[in-house]
């Protein structure tokens, strides 16, 4: 059986730049506590699997290494997809 890790870094590459909130509902429940996906997160970071960076709507949101444009292309979706959002 995979690792969280690794189950983490293979749902990080499907839904590029979700949150670690986004990653807990999906892994495991949303009545669980984001503080596992987030250490882990952060170690796929520092191992540098991952890219954790701030979104447009202020949430740090999961980014795959192997994608460089996808942070880009994110940026671009939330800023078409929700042009009348209030700060």
């Amino acid at each position: 059986m995979a690792t969280v890790g690794e189950r983490l870094l293979e749902v990080v590459n499907r839904h590029p730049g979700e949150t670690d909130r986004f990653f807990t509902d999906l892994l495991f429940d949303k009545n669980r506590h984001q503080a596992q996906i987030n250490q882990e997160a952060r170690l796929l970071e520092r191992r540098g699997q991952v890219l954790r960076k701030k979104r447009p709507d202020g949430k740090i949101g999961n980014f795959p290494i192997n994608e460089v444009d996808s942070v880009h292309s994110f940026r671009r979706q939330q800023t078409f997809a929700h042009p009348y959002r209030p700060k």
